[in-house]
């Protein structure tokens, strides 16, 4: 009898201590698989994290450089006027003082034009080709208006028109850049 009772309690014992050790294995195969999973995830987030961060500082450089782009062409194309205003406005002077304004006004037109150039140089890395086209358009008919103003030409209505319409173009793409920006914070 008591070699009965005892391979009764031994049999209940092994069957409690094996259900209880599945149990326990079981449990600790989900906390591995857990722990995997949370790992894969935690990777994940880094990743989109990472890459939302890229993208943003990415659109944000393209805009900082298109505003100073804006700024410097914005700069350049008032240089022309500048010019015809000075040479038309110098007739009246003595030729010292003559030389003196146009020399001035010849300088802030080359200054003017150098920055633009530096802004088109860093802006033809992150901007679209048709832009860099138009800029490049730009620039040349601005050189063109104050050259013709320097050898004492009168500057072409049109081209005055075309230097508009290519500020007006850089200006859209400003905007655009800077809308799609503020929609991506």
């Amino acid at each position: 009898l008591l070699s009965a009772v005892l391979s009764f309690v031994a049999a209940g014992l092994g069957a409690y201590m094996g259900a209880y050790l599945k149990r326990k294995g079981e449990n600790l195969a989900t906390r591995e698989d857990l722990a995997q999973i949370t790992r894969a995830t935690e990777e994940i987030k880094a990743q989109i994290s990472s890459d939302v961060w890229d993208r943003q500082r990415r659109w944000e450089t393209k805009r900082d450089v298109m505003f100073d782009l804006t700024k410097q062409l914005g700069l350049a194309a008032s240089k022309p006027g500048a010019l015809v205003a000075v040479y038309g406005a110098s007739q009246g002077f003595d030729e010292q003082s003559k030389a003196t304004h146009r020399a001035n006004a010849r300088n802030g037109w080359m200054s003017a034009m150098l920055a633009a150039e530096d802004a088109s140089v860093l802006a033809a890395l992150v901007a679209e080709p048709d832009l860099m086209l138009s800029v490049t358009q730009l620039r040349q008919d601005m050189a063109q208006i104050s050259v013709q103003v320097l050898e004492e030409k009168p500057a072409q209505s049109d081209a005055l028109r075309t230097v508009e319409r290519g500020r007006h173009g850089i200006r859209s793409e400003e905007r655009r850049v800077g809308k799609e920006c503020r929609s991506r914070w």
